[in-house]
């Protein structure tokens, strides 16, 4: 029975018997490619040493009622949303980015609004002087206080905004030249008196001064609506706020007067 294939085997040949051997081709061999060099490790490589049996528990700050067993950061991560109020009162607190200041650098430069300020002031000043019936040195003092007083208390309206909407003020002086403006038209509205309105002077008079106010502010200082509004909103409700405040002086100081006046019984 033949031997298949697989038995079978190739004796040497008599004439390669000898011979040294020889190298193989280059078709046959697989050339390898060069080891790379292993990528450097992200842990630190501990130095060698014995151990600190004297160092704490790793666990020695955590609280020993802390829930281990729930991580916000990783729960959030796992469902794409962003961080909550519940997240961040354990944890730090959530940083609200901060937007573009509310006043914002215009062509007009501080010095040119101051300039304007004191123009529509004087113009305001002359207007109260004429139309005061009596006392026209107080009617002038009594514009030029008005105007310089409720120029600095909306400068502190701007700064309430800028809170409201956590954003920056911007550059005090800008905003400063451009209330003063705002409040000289306001005074100098207020100073106009008509004959044909009679008693109702004052409160149209009123009416106008702060349309005329919202309208050169809101041109001034470029702000949404929104944003204009709540400024506005803060510098009435300062003004009254300060009103009042010395309405309860005045009445606190006539009380005290007329008693000390009055003869004891």
């Amino acid at each position: 029975m033949p031997d298949d294939g697989a038995n079978t085997r190739k004796e040497p040949n008599s004439a390669d018997a000898g011979q040294p051997p020889q190298a193989p081709d280059e078709h046959d061999v697989i050339p390898l490619a060069p080891a790379e060099p292993a990528a450097p490790s992200k842990y630190p490589k501990m130095p060698a040493g014995k151990p600190d049996l004297g160092a704490p528990p790793l666990l020695d700050d955590v609280d020993d009622d802390a829930d281990l067993t729930h991580d916000p950061e990783v729960e959030r991560a796992l469902k794409g949303g962003a961080a909550t109020a519940d997240d961040t009162a354990a944890g730090e607190p959530a940083v609200r980015e901060q937007g573009p200041p509310v006043v914002k650098d215009g062509k007009v430069s501080p010095k040119t609004l101051a300039i304007i300020g004191g123009v529509v002031t004087l113009a305001a000043i002359v207007v109260s002087v004429i139309n005061a019936p009596a006392g026209k040195f107080a009617a002038a003092v009594s514009a030029t206080y008005l105007t310089l007083f409720h120029t600095v208390t909306g400068v502190g309206a701007v700064a309430i905004l800028a809170y409201a909407e956590n954003r920056p003020t911007g550059r005090i002086e800008v905003a400063a030249g451009r209330m003063f403006i705002a409040v000289a038209s306001f005074m100098l509205v207020l100073s106009l008196h008509f004959d044909t309105l009679q008693g109702f002077n004052g409160a149209v008079m009123s009416v106008f001064a702060a349309l005329s106010y919202y309208l050169v502010a809101w041109t001034l200082f470029r702000l949404p609506q929104r944003q204009m509004q709540i400024l506005a909103g803060a510098h009435a409700g300062i003004a009254i706020l300060l009103w009042l405040l010395v309405q309860v002086h005045w009445w606190a100081s006539n009380a005290g007067m007329m008693a000390a006046t009055q003869p004891a019984k």
